[in-house]
């Protein structure tokens, strides 16, 4: 895993997958925000970068309705690092563990 950057980071990243409700995707915005979905809930919060792909997000108040999709605000909200592998973005927790993996929309 490449560790990624703060310029890496901006864009729309989604998840892979069929999905009955709207694809699940983290949005990382130049201002230091982020906005997101499972694929029913919308969340939202602050992030910022250190060296090596540390990242700290923050999360705040999100709906809690039941759906299919895969939790990319979770992800982002609990991970300590983010990285490239082969062109996705892969977030893992304070422990190396994989959150999960989303390609660039």
């Amino acid at each position: 895993m490449v560790p990624a950057a703060t310029s890496d980071l901006l864009a729309r990243w989604e998840a892979e997958g069929d999905f009955q409700a709207d694809v699940p995707f983290a949005e990382f915005h130049a201002d230091g925000t982020w906005s997101g979905s499972d694929g029913c809930n919308g969340a939202r919060g602050r992030w910022s970068m250190g060296e090596g792909g540390e990242l700290l997000a923050t999360s705040g108040i999100s709906t809690l309705m039941a759906c299919d999709g895969v939790g990319a605000p979770g992800m982002v909200a609990s991970a300590g690092r983010v990285g490239n592998v082969d062109g996705k973005l892969v977030l893992v927790d304070a422990a190396g563990v994989e959150l999960g993996a989303l390609v660039r929309a």
